[in-house]
């Protein structure tokens, strides 16, 4: 049944109930599945994907993890029995999706960087940490490589521009560490640009020399 909006007159989408959802991966082939689950999003993988980006602190474009997140749903539908829950089960999908996401991150060579892609949407994020746009898959990818901690606290800091004090008290840690957590993730976007300056740092080591 669909419930109309007051203010504009035009139907208002209900979100369809768990056995609704499991329907829409019931009968058909993968790609019959696909037409069945992308239009509109009725499984809500869409809100899954912003959640679970924001929970592991990660810098990706979510309308591409979407995407992938949805082909797998479609994929693998006709081994889902009912368990885990539907909403388990999906965004075990949408984890998959960024699993697979980070590794073709982690290796791609320079060679093969192609328009578009998990990392690609990040202008925006570029502008305020001093980069070029095409730079920010070098930095996303250092990025993730840094522990859950230091991207966490780089989120909650630099990105939804939190307050230092309200985050460490969350967190149980100092302030202190919060910032040194977010200033190490800062560190290795930055270093990523220049991959070389670590070792022409103060603490960097002597170059052999060789026989003369």
């Amino acid at each position: 049944m669909m419930e109309r909006d007051g203010s504009h007159g035009a139907p208002a989408r209900v979100d369809p109930g768990a056995k609704d959802r499991r329907r829409l991966l019931a009968g058909g082939s993968p790609r019959e599945i696909l037409t069945r689950i992308v239009r509109g999003d009725p499984l809500g993988v869409r809100r899954i994907v912003a959640r679970r980006l924001r929970e592991r602190a990660l810098l990706m474009d979510g309308d591409h993890v979407h995407l992938r997140a949805l082909a797998r749903c479609a994929r693998y539908a006709v081994r889902y029995a009912g368990r885990p829950t539907l909403d388990e089960w999906l965004a075990g999908h949408v984890d998959g999706a960024l699993d697979a996401a980070i590794v073709e991150e982690a290796e791609e060579r320079a060679e093969d960087r192609v328009p578009g892609g998990p990392w690609s949407a990040h202008a925006e994020l570029a502008r305020p940490l001093g980069l070029e746009p095409n730079a920010m898959r070098a930095a996303c990818r250092a990025f993730h490589a840094r522990p859950d901690l230091e991207r966490q606290a780089f989120f909650s800091l630099v990105i939804e521009v939190s307050d230092l004090d309200d985050v460490a008290r969350a967190e149980g840690v100092s302030a202190s560490e919060v910032a040194r957590r977010a200033r190490r993730a800062l560190d290795a976007i930055l270093l990523s640009q220049h991959p070389h300056a670590e070792e022409s740092g103060p603490h960097a080591s002597p170059r052999k020399q060789g026989p003369e």
